[in-house]
């Protein structure tokens, strides 16, 4: 069983129960191989930073690393990841040099409720927003230092669309994207908040999308994306032991074993 898709206190957008001590005591008493938190981040070096991102540098997101430095849980690894984000046009909020401060790096492409930044802004349409589904995806995959791709085609921003979108993307372009992350060797997340955020049909549509990406020989990662303790319960888990059998997907328990590059 393992995590790396943790948010603490550190990212903007978590709650107040976020704080690194109560994940590690339910790390502690579950059965975890590796568990890696994973804030929000963008590099001061890197310009564009949103409003919301600026204050999320290196600085401040390293203060995790300082806090994690003498915690040992037997049978588990700890690791200090990140999650940066990609706007298009080859702009990463992280520098290749400062990647090397961590662990992992994950990285999304699809913050589609970041309109203006992430997505154009007065893009809504089903058919620009497909085609930038695809193309961020396969431009994710040319960045070497990342790690995994954070919750692939997960339709954020649009949730109540989803099953639209996704049912409109035929299996041979989703083949074609996943065929790329696993010749560049990118993990793909099997991200838990789908189940409380995607709704039933929507859900339907990504069970095809991610045994597609199965059979195209991808590696996986399981990620909570947890922004507080009422996102890390066992149930969450369990959905996505059952969601990943019903895909054919054999979860590991250590997926960082091959090396995070």
């Amino acid at each position: 069983m393992h995590d790396l898709h943790i948010h603490t206190t550190l990212s903007r957008c978590a709650r107040e129960d976020a704080a690194p001590g109560g994940y590690l005591a339910e790390i502690r008493r579950r059965p975890f191989t590796v568990a890696g938190f994973a804030d929000h981040l963008w590099d001061s070096d890197v310009p564009g930073a949103s409003d919301w991102y600026r204050p999320q540098d290196i600085p401040h997101v390293l203060s995790l690393r300082r806090e994690l430095a003498d915690v040992t849980i037997p049978g588990v690894r700890l690791l200090f990841g990140c999650e940066t984000e990609y706007i298009g046009n080859g702009v990463v909020g992280l520098t290749p040099e400062h990647a090397a401060l961590f662990d992992f790096v994950l990285v999304p492409a699809n913050h589609f409720h970041m309109e203006g930044f992430v997505r154009p802004a007065g893009m809504e349409g089903s058919d620009e927003l497909r085609r930038l589904f695809l193309d961020r995806f396969l431009e994710v995959c040319e960045i070497d230092f990342a790690f995994g791709i954070a919750h692939p085609f997960v339709p954020i921003g649009f949730f109540d669309r989803g099953e639209e979108l996704l049912a409109g993307i035929p299996d041979r372009l989703f083949e074609e994207c996943f065929r790329a992350a696993a010749e560049k060797r990118k993990s793909i997340e099997l991200n838990l908040s789908i189940f409380r955020k995607m709704p039933p049909g929507a859900l339907r549509e990504y069970e095809r999308v991610m045994t597609i990406a199965r059979e195209c020989g991808c590696r996986f990662h399981t990620g909570s994306d947890a922004h507080g303790l009422g996102q890390f319960g066992e149930e969450t888990f369990r959905a996505g032991g059952e969601f990943a059998r019903r895909c054919g997907i054999a979860m590991p328990e250590d997926p960082t074993a091959g090396g995070v590059n």
